[in-house]
């Protein structure tokens, strides 16, 4: 990567996450307008070239403007993965639970949100392909653009810094301030499994494996009755709990340490401050917290 200093790093990322927003945003407001046939299979395949577009065309940007071309697909050793994958997904359980109790505490104060469920198509054809946007393209393209890109182009200033802004970037990207603290988790997560591993083959793994349990979950409790949704999910946390206890006896068995992006006493705060200096990622802060915001207003019961 081209000699940058952190200001100039700031707005260029900053400038590529407005362009993410502004594609997904005027793209899908696009793609709304459009009467597609009931029965269509094409506006799967728009909304998979929307999303596509809106992730490809700022990694390209970042990448021309800090001539950065990081290793994204390091050889990786299976049975390290797999436990990693398999311990991380349990901590996003965790997640999960904690997120869960912030809600309560909103709840006391008289702020509720309704569940957003993913949407169920029907037919088989139409699930395969929904799964392809919900899991596939996630997993593969948001970690090149986050991880691959984002945080590689701050890890020269610090890897904890660049670790906890590609988190927070990532968590708000979702447009979900209720989910806040599944989405920042997952993105430290994903962060320290690709600097442990040197490679997004793990990351992707991980991230489409939690996109897809949610979505398989969110088509089963569609076709089941109560008892049944409530055993399949007992089931997989279940089989999540056992397999992530056995996969982190694996990581320490085998010296694997997940957590080596953290090193005390350094100076996140003061960096973070500094983009207050860079107008583009000032902008682009301010509009991910506009639409995670909305998202959450949305709702509100």
């Amino acid at each position: 990567m081209k000699n940058r200093n952190l200001r100039y790093i700031y707005n260029v990322i900053g400038l590529a996450v407005i362009m993410f927003l502004a594609l997904r945003e005027f793209l899908s407001a696009v793609v709304l307008k459009i009467n597609f046939a009931p029965d269509s299979l094409l506006s799967y395949f728009v909304a998979m070239a929307v999303f596509v577009a809106s992730v490809l065309i700022p990694t390209i940007t970042v990448e021309n403007m800090l001539g950065l071309h990081p290793k994204l697909f390091g050889k990786t050793d299976p049975a390290k993965t797999a436990a990693a994958v398999a311990y991380s997904y349990l901590l996003i359980i965790g997640a999960v639970v904690v997120n869960a109790a912030v809600l309560m505490v909103f709840s006391g104060m008289g702020l509720e949100f309704r569940p957003v469920e993913l949407t169920v198509p029907d037919g088989f054809f139409k699930t395969l392909l929904y799964l392809v946007y919900v899991s596939v393209l996630p997993a593969v393209l948001e970690e090149i653009f986050v991880r691959g890109y984002i945080l590689n182009a701050l890890r020269g200033f610090g890897t904890t810094f660049a670790v906890i802004f590609s988190s927070v970037c990532f968590a708000l990207m979702h447009s979900r301030l209720d989910s806040f603290v599944v989405y920042f988790a997952c993105g430290i997560l994903l962060a320290q499994l690709y600097i442990t591993f040197d490679s997004l083959l793990p990351c992707m793994a991980l991230h489409f494996v939690n996109n897809t349990i949610s979505y398989l979950l969110t088509v089963f409790r569609g076709r089941a009755n109560a008892v049944s949704v409530l055993g399949m999910i007992i089931f997989v946390y279940t089989a999540a709990i056992i397999l992530g206890i056995a996969g982190k006896k694996y990581l320490d068995k085998t010296g694997t340490n997940l957590r080596g992006w953290y090193i005390r006493g350094s100076d996140v705060g003061r960096k973070l401050a500094f983009v207050k200096n860079s107008y583009a990622a000032v902008a682009a802060l301010c509009l991910l917290v506009f639409f995670a915001a909305l998202g959450s207003w949305n709702s509100l019961v």
